[in-house]
């Protein structure tokens, strides 16, 4: 069954008419757990989805520009490791799914995956510049005291209102799908490991592997080339192999000429033999004889 684009507003999918048609290439989500989660944050936010996005979903290669891409020597596109849909530059969010964002990609960057994930405080400052009296922005501590000691309130300056500390836990809206991505890889590493044990248990077969196959190293040039240099070999191939032929063929023809000038000594040794019966006194009977017999060996 052909599987739709992960984007909610495009309609392309993995049909081999769509694909032929636009020469369209599919990849899937980062392995990376940090950039996969990165990814499916700014796809339900910036493009307003709010379903559920699965391990093996797709995105195309319509929402990625050439930079995104590095060509390979053996001529196949990969995707850059650190390439991002173009949605995520392009797409007008709201200011409050932006700054969303933006904490989550800083949190993402500063963070490693552990059981239990650690709580970055940060201080919510009410900025006096915008018309909206509620409106507040984040700003980690983390930055605040590189800048200043926590210490010294007299050098801190600093014309707005703290209002109240909280976690970046809590300003990220998507923790649902954070909670649920890590249980997912939870799971895969449960799996991991038991499939793991299995295999090292010595109550179970294990059944010996074949050895891996040693190709020669004609062969292993041979799949580093493209299609003209593959057809130029191929051409040099039955040239040799027409000057071989035409070798063996004169070699057969002169083969063929010698049996016949054996053939013509044979029929010329019988016939002296026949005539030496037939003149027994001939004084020269016994010479053509040793004759006779030395050209028949």
């Amino acid at each position: 069954m052909p599987q739709k684009c992960v984007i909610k507003t495009c309609s392309n999918s993995t049909s081999s008419v769509c694909v032929s048609s636009k020469n369209l290439i599919f990849h899937r989500l980062p392995l990376n757990p940090l950039r996969r989660l990165y990814w499916i944050i700014n796809i339900q936010m910036l493009a307003n989805q709010s379903d559920p996005i699965a391990d093996r979903a797709i995105i195309c290669s319509d929402h990625f520009d050439e930079r995104s891409y590095e060509m390979k020597s053996y001529g196949r596109k990969v995707l850059l490791e650190s390439a991002e849909p173009l949605i995520f530059n392009h797409v007008k969010a709201s200011a409050s799914d932006l700054e969303t964002v933006s904490a989550m990609k800083e949190f993402i960057i500063s963070t490693n995956i552990d059981d239990e994930p650690s709580e970055t405080p940060v201080l919510r400052i009410r900025d006096k510049n915008t018309e909206a009296p509620m409106t507040i922005r984040t700003i980690p501590i983390a930055h605040l005291t590189q800048q200043k000691s926590a210490t010294d309130s007299t050098d801190a300056k600093c014309d707005d209102d703290i209002v109240e500390i909280k976690s970046v836990q809590e300003e990220i809206r998507p923790v649902a799908i954070y909670s649920s991505f890590m249980g997912n890889i939870r799971t895969q590493d449960a799996q991991h490991r038991l499939s793991s044990a299995r295999a090292e248990s010595p109550f179970q077969h294990k059944p010996t592997l074949p050895q891996r196959l040693q190709y020669p190293e004609e062969v292993v040039n041979m799949q580093l080339m493209n299609r003209q240099q593959l057809q130029n070999n191929l051409e040099l191939c039955k040239k040799k192999l027409r000057e071989h032929t035409a070798t063996i063929k004169a070699l057969r023809r002169l083969v063929l000429n010698k049996d016949r000038q054996i053939l013509t000594l044979r029929t010329q040794v019988k016939a002296l033999k026949r005539s030496s019966a037939n003149n027994s006194s001939d004084p020269n009977l016994s010479l053509r004889n040793e004759l006779c017999e030395s050209i028949l060996s």
